[in-house]
């Protein structure tokens, strides 16, 4: 077991953050891709990971040794890198000996302060907001534990994973159980998460029509180091 670091996204931190349904799977392309070459005869693969060499003959023996060196595996923790500000804690946060009054994490006489916090998504917060790669572990909120890993094609997702990926179909609200649409509402959870997908990996050439390899990571939050409640965007210049 390793502690590491990894990115989400403002959408990602919230749907992870949120009461109901909350995410509990992320998927992250694979790379380098598995790739076939003339060097082995058909459907045969090879593949370069970390200076070593995979033969991969079919589609199983690609899910068994891409899942063996994944970059985090079952039992890590993962410490969750996201945009953030830090400034001197409120006159009136500072002295307090209860932290849990202050709305923010504290450092000594830092507060941090997160983007995913606002409802307003940060709009009228005079803040210099910094870049989630930047964020030092001291600065976390949130803890996640691995506990499953597995490697796939991304188009392999099931509604349930989308589900899982916090892409639930509906829109913000939570479902109520009484609509007859139901099902409809559950399927196009795979089509809300290849729109996710697209804006964040077509660019970079793992777009969901490629049907990349993926590593699809299960996880818990096991700690939380925030206020739950939504910040109104009252912090002082």
């Amino acid at each position: 077991m390793s502690e590491k670091p990894i990115l989400f996204s403002v959408p990602m931190v919230q749907a992870i953050m949120r009461e109901y349904s909350p995410k509990t799977q992320t998927r992250r392309v694979i790379n380098p891709q598995p790739k076939s070459t003339p060097e082995f005869v058909a459907n045969r693969y090879t593949w370069v990971h970390r200076y070593t060499s995979y033969a991969l003959m079919d589609d199983e023996s690609v899910k068994r040794e891409c899942a063996k060196v994944a970059p985090y595996q079952v039992g890590d923790i993962l410490w969750v890198r996201e945009p953030w500000f830090c400034k001197p804690c409120l006159p009136d946060c500072a002295g307090r000996e209860n932290e849990d009054e202050c709305p923010f994490k504290r450092a000594g006489e830092n507060c941090f302060g997160y983007k995913a916090q606002y409802s307003d998504g940060s709009r009228g917060i005079d803040v210099k907001w910094r870049p989630s790669i930047h964020m030092p572990r001291s600065a976390a909120r949130l803890f996640l534990q691995v506990t499953d890993v597995r490697a796939e094609r991304v188009q392999d997702i099931t509604p349930q994973d989308a589900f899982a990926e916090g892409c639930d179909g509906r829109g913000s609200a939570p479902h109520d159980g009484a609509s007859s649409d139901w099902q409809k509402e559950y399927d196009f959870s795979v089509e809300k998460f290849q729109t996710l997908w697209d804006a964040l990996n077509a660019k970079r050439g793992f777009g969901w029509d490629t049907n990349p390899w993926v590593w699809v990571y299960s996880f818990e939050l096991i700690e939380d180091h925030s206020k739950r409640e939504v910040i109104p965007a009252q912090y002082p210049k």
